[in-house]
């Protein structure tokens, strides 16, 4: 909803889910922390592409996109 700009409806669906929530359990929700070291995230070159566990996700991505096409 959020992403079709229906903010106040998603914001209503977001709080029932949580009252549920605590309902269920009796606890109250952990606050919500959002990680942030303040660093500006580094720029990766393309040939991280082709090293390590990326590698096998890019060859299983280019035979995904391959098969899509032929079939």
């Amino acid at each position: 909803l959020e992403s079709r700009g229906r903010y106040q409806e998603a914001e209503k669906v977001m709080r029932s889910i949580e009252e549920g929530v605590i309902r269920q359990t009796g606890k109250p929700l952990p606050p919500v922390v959002i990680a942030d070291d303040g660093k500006a995230p580094q720029a990766v070159p393309y040939s991280a592409l082709l090293t390590g566990v990326l590698l096998k996700r890019v060859i299983l991505g280019s035979c995904v996109l391959i098969a899509m096409n032929v079939v």
